[in-house]
């Protein structure tokens, strides 16, 4: 499944009253800011219902398991903007959940 389709696939199962959660991992070969900024966007106009964001962690039997991973560089729990990707304030929507 292509990942815009997988982005129509969450769009529409929250349409139809579903709980959706998303997410991504941090440190994948090749990610830059500003692959997290654009995934961090993604999230808030999708305003999930669960958002699970994680480190990259290589295992060996994976596809990607014999990269290291981006070393993110000066920066504080392996977070690229000395902050925990939690408390991204534009990430965070203060509306009202669903019940």
């Amino acid at each position: 499944m292509s990942y815009d389709n997988r982005r129509k696939c969450l769009n529409d199962l929250k349409e139809l009253g579903f709980q959706v959660g998303a997410g991504f991992m941090v440190g994948l070969p090749g990610q830059k800011n500003k692959h997290l900024a654009e995934d961090l966007l993604f999230l808030r106009a999708l305003n999930p219902h669960m958002i699970g964001i994680g480190p990259f962690i290589p295992h060996e039997d994976t596809p990607l398991g014999d990269n290291k991973g981006e070393q993110w560089k000066d920066t504080d729990y392996g977070c690229p903007h000395k902050t925990h990707s939690a408390t991204y304030p534009f990430a965070i929507d203060d509306s009202p959940r669903h019940s």
